[in-house]
């Protein structure tokens, strides 16, 4: 498609989702332009760089201060801090800084205006107007930013009010425009609190608690420090950082604060108004409140967001955080002489290169563990896939990868490989079964131990709910960069025969079993296994004791078209299996249920039970005593007991004696403060709950639990989890159905 095509079909899809923000497809002309990381890096810097320079220009212009304008351009290295997540300095493709020149540039435009008396002072105006239009057409953060127009034309203007509100007009149109075509978008895409649903990143949030929780998160991750502060653990990744890096980072760190303060001490501490303070007052909290007011209506963010991470916008705080520290800076400059301003001037240097150089350390460690994350991995498999890794593939094979990582795409793969491929998918979002020229591809990088990129031919797939629970292939090939470790490799797995579930035989390989591959008679990095006379349990590899996604479950979810239990709209999960052998367990997706849901189960369990044997659930969840358990009662054979967590611990609600080798029908509908249990059409128990249930995010498991140490020895004919109570009559109809359809 033509770039006007493309260009047309991004904002589409920004716009479906009640987003209206047209310039920022910017990036994607950047990115064909700068295809170099380290390119890109220093071109972040270079804005960054340009930030502290207008805003230094935007405080002296404000305060004709050259002390204060000084001071403003070098308090941002104890303030910048880089975070894990969503780091605006870090990444996000000039984003933040684009947008703060844009706004800086906007007002010193409305500044120069104000204070010129040239006839051509109508072009200061114009160019302020058409900065802050093009910053919202970028970010819509910036609607709020007419404020910042307003207080200067009211601080600054001489004209009487009328004037001034004519003067604020331009801006109050493109607010009006921006702001309804936005309204406008989020009601036809259904969003924006206008319907039952409201989810996602884009629809906004009316929780009270929940947006003020949210919204004193990026306050306080202004604060220098704050990242540190609230995440400990990088004072363990400070404490490992080599000797000769904290030496050198200080010496150079206090050098510029000598520099720093050898210079500022030469310009003329100014004594400026009271007027002057309070305007920076003004200013600086407006600076540091107005970027976080629409993105605390954020579900999204309301979640992901912790405290000492904040989210992008707390780039533009930090400057105005910084404005409010700058009365506070110059009232301890001026408040004494001599010798005494000597002592203050040693104490904030002291100061300075003390916070500056632990923001330094805790900023590399963010860097080396980012890279850790993605940039290391990525490289790892981008030489594989350079050093003929894709060899064999050709443009009709499909890539599944075991963790899909933000590189793990088709166009990555192509733009690198000599080998094009078809597509890429992952194992959680499985879709095709054609086969043959399928392969799994999974890599690690371990800094202390073997990295590696392992691709696999697969000859069968076993999936569930686009899952894939099972692959198997005759071979593999495998890149490890370094000869040295490869002489060490010990690759774990099983045998399999997918065609009989549950046998599984497990195999140990070393460097003796692998054959290398030559170039011109010389060995390279990587190197290949075959077996033709046995099956490998693909999923269950392991490289050195990593890598390996459990045991594979050869089984197919039975299609079944005689499910008996009565469905709705509400349903969470009806599946129905045809299988007695669950292996290490049936893993399907996490659910999650409201106050008032209900479990329906056809099960028929054999005679012999192994203690604890585990039906299903979904329990003890990430964060322990989490979610709900059907399980037999230790070795009292099928004798099973339903458990729910309340986030400290877990609580036996029933003890069910099922039938063996027949089918028992239960019910569990739970009822805000109250529980009903039936077996076989017969009410069991009425129970009053003191504690209520906590969702667990964990996959919910059939057969077996996620440890794969409980299989369940019989057949789960049918479960149903909805998110309503069952009724009374109900209860009755289904379980005439199922007699009936015994």
């Amino acid at each position: 498609m033509s770039v006007f095509e493309f260009y047309a079909s991004i904002n589409q899809s920004w716009m479906s989702e009640g987003r209206f923000f047209p310039l920022a497809f910017y990036m994607y002309f950047l990115f064909y332009i700068i295809k170099s990381v380290i390119v890109y890096k220093i071109s972040i810097l270079l804005m960054v760089l340009l930030n502290i320079t207008l805003f230094s220009f935007f405080i002296k212009t404000i305060t004709r201060s050259t002390f204060l304008g000084l001071t403003a351009m070098y308090l941002p290295a104890c303030f910048f801090q880089f975070r894990i997540p969503h780091d605006p300095i870090l990444g996000f493709h000039w984003l933040l800084e684009l947008v703060f020149s844009l706004t800086l540039l906007s007002l010193i435009s409305l500044l120069f205006y104000l204070r010129s008396t040239k006839n051509n002072k109508i072009y200061y105006y114009s160019m302020s107007v058409a900065f802050y239009l093009i910053s919202t057409l970028i970010y819509e953060i910036t609607y709020l930013f007419i404020i910042l127009h307003l207080l200067i034309i009211f601080l600054y203007s001489k004209e009487n009010l009328q004037k001034k509100i004519k003067l604020l007009l331009p801006y109050v149109v493109v607010v009006l425009v921006m702001g309804i075509t936005s309204l406008v978008l989020r009601i036809n895409a259904g969003i924006g609190g206008l319907n039952e649903l409201n989810e996602g990143a884009y629809n906004p949030s009316f929780v009270v608690k929940d947006y003020i929780v949210l919204f004193f998160k990026q306050i306080i991750a202004a604060f220098p420090l704050s990242y540190i502060s609230f995440n400990p653990s990088s004072l363990v990744y400070i404490q490992s950082i080599h000797s000769t890096k904290f030496i050198i980072s200080g010496l150079l760190i206090i050098l510029l604060n000598l520099l720093f303060n050898k210079f500022v001490m030469t310009v003329k501490s100014e004594q400026v108004s009271r007027e002057v303070n309070k305007v920076l007052i003004v200013f600086g909290s407006a600076f540091l409140i107005l970027p976080n007011l629409l993105v605390s209506f954020s579900p999204k963010y309301q979640t992901e967001v912790n405290w000492g991470n904040g989210y992008l916008p707390v780039y533009i705080s930090y400057f105005g955080l910084i404005m409010l520290c700058l009365p506070l800076i110059l009232r301890m400059f001026n408040s004494f002489n001599g010798k005494l301003n000597r002592g203050v001037s040693i104490i904030f240097f002291l100061m300075c290169s003390t916070l500056g150089s632990i923001n330094y350390l805790n900023n590399s460690v963010v860097v080396d563990e980012l890279n850790r994350t993605y940039l290391y991995p990525r490289e790892l498999v981008l030489d594989a896939v350079k050093n003929g890794l894709f060899s064999e593939i050709n443009s009709s094979s499909k890539l599944i990868v075991g963790k899909a990582n933000l590189w793990d795409t088709t166009a990555f793969y192509n733009l690198y490989s000599p080998n094009k491929i078809m597509s890429v998918t992952s194992m959680d979002s499985y879709t095709n079964q054609a086969l043959p020229d399928q392969y799994f591809l999974n890599y690690g990088y371990y800094e202390n131990g073997l990295s590696y990129a392992m691709i696999s031919s697969l000859d069968y797939i076993s999936t569930i709910d686009n899952k894939i629970h099972g692959m198997s292939g005759s071979g593999f090939q495998i890149y490890i960069p370094k000869e040295e470790q490869a002489k060490g490799i010990v690759i774990d797995g099983y045998w399999a025969d997918p065609t009989i579930p549950g046998s599984l035989e497990p195999f140990r390989l070393t460097f003796d079993d692998l054959q290398p591959h030559l170039v011109n008679g010389l060995a390279t990095s990587l190197y290949s296994y075959t077996n033709n006379k046995k099956e490998i349990d693909i999923k269950s590899v392991s490289v050195n004791g990593s890598g390996s996604f459990g045991i594979s479950t050869f089984i197919n979810e039975k299609d079944r078209q005689d499910l008996v239990l009565i469905s709705s709209k509400l349903d969470i999960l009806h599946k129905g299996f045809e299988t007695s052998s669950y292996g290490t367990g049936i893993a399907l997706d996490s659910v999650s249920l409201l106050s008032k849901f209900s479990i329906e189960l056809l099960v028929e369990p054999f005679e012999e039970q192994i203690p604890y044997a585990h039906i299903f659930g979904n329990h003890p969840g990430y964060n322990q005593s989490e979610g709900f358990v059907l399980q037999q009662k230790k070795d009292e054979k099928n004798t099973f007991t339903f458990s729910y967590g309340n986030g400290e611990k877990f609580i036996d609600l029933v003890d069910l004696d099922l039938l063996p080798n027949e089918i028992n029908y239960i019910v569990i509908s739970f009822d805000v403060d109250k529980v009903t249990i039936y077996l076989n059409g017969s009410l069991m128990n009425n129970i009053v709950l003191k504690d209520h249930y906590k969702n667990s995010s964990m996959p919910f498991y059939i057969g077996n639990w996620i440890q794969g140490d409980r299989p369940f020895n019989g057949v789960v004919n049918e479960l149903l989890i909805t998110n309503r109570n069952i009724a009374n009559e109900e209860v009755l109809l289904n379980w005439k159905n199922v007699s009936q359809n015994k």
